[in-house]
């Protein structure tokens, strides 16, 4: 049988769980911060950042099934006519730069802010289109094939995914929510909007993954806000891209 949707966010975890979580968290937090003090001390120009930024969209779409390299997306890039491949980076490099120029505006991550980079995700793209920068209106499903009834995972419904991506904007932005009320045993460990960023960002990476509020394009803009929140919450260091 399918597994069928997701709770609101806070999310909870046992008092065992807790405590093995933040012992970790101290450890990346460290390493985090050692990265951050090399950043900061190191040359970075614009065109050092775009090359890694290029990677970062290179990797990130493969995961999605392109077959296209580095070398490849460098050699087509300035051609008019493109491959269906390299496209794909090129919306998630346009998409990734776009929102760190939004997040560095002082824009917050925003339901909005998350349609307007997923229609730049998805221009001219292969995938489903005709839905670009709108949430899906039909129920989809993750499974091993195109018949529902052998779905795995069934997200939340179309009609309920605006008071789950409310839900998600909220628990981004620090502020309370009507959907926070939830109930949890006396035993559990909550952790809310106001939990360290590393720790949040796990639990929204998954909340935004599990809602699958496209046709297209989740796993690639989940990657993105990943980036994004950390930069919005001063995790990782910003640097002009």
């Amino acid at each position: 049988m399918a597994i069928k949707g997701i709770k609101y966010l806070p999310a909870s975890v046992t008092k065992d769980e807790a405590l093995r979580l933040y012992k970790l968290l101290a450890k990346v937090n460290h390493k985090l911060g050692e990265l951050n003090a090399e950043v900061s001390h190191a040359i970075v120009n614009e065109s050092f950042t775009q090359v890694f930024s290029l990677i970062e969209s290179t990797q990130s779409t493969r995961i999605e099934g392109t077959q296209v390299t580095f070398t490849e997306v460098l050699g087509e890039k300035d051609k008019k006519r493109k491959s269906s491949d390299v496209i794909e980076v090129l919306n998630y490099q346009k998409a990734l730069d776009e929102g760190f120029h939004l997040i560095k505006a002082g824009n917050p991550i925003s339901t909005r802010m998350i349609k307007q980079l997923h229609k730049t995700l998805m221009t001219d793209s292969r995938g489903t289109i005709s839905g670009a920068g709108d949430f899906r209106k039909i129920q989809n499903f993750i499974g091993p094939d195109k018949k529902i009834e052998n779905a795995i995972y069934l997200p939340v419904p179309a009609n309920e995914i605006a008071d789950y991506m409310a839900n998600l904007e909220f628990y981004i932005n620090k502020e309370s929510h009507r959907t926070f009320a939830s109930k949890f045993n006396s035993d559990d460990e909550i952790i809310d909007e106001n939990a360290p960023a590393l720790l949040k960002t796990a639990i929204i990476h998954a909340q935004f993954e599990s809602i699958h509020p496209f046709l297209d394009g989740n796993g690639r803009l989940g990657r993105i806000l990943i980036v994004l929140y950390l930069l919005q919450e001063k995790t990782v260091q910003q640097r002009t891209c």
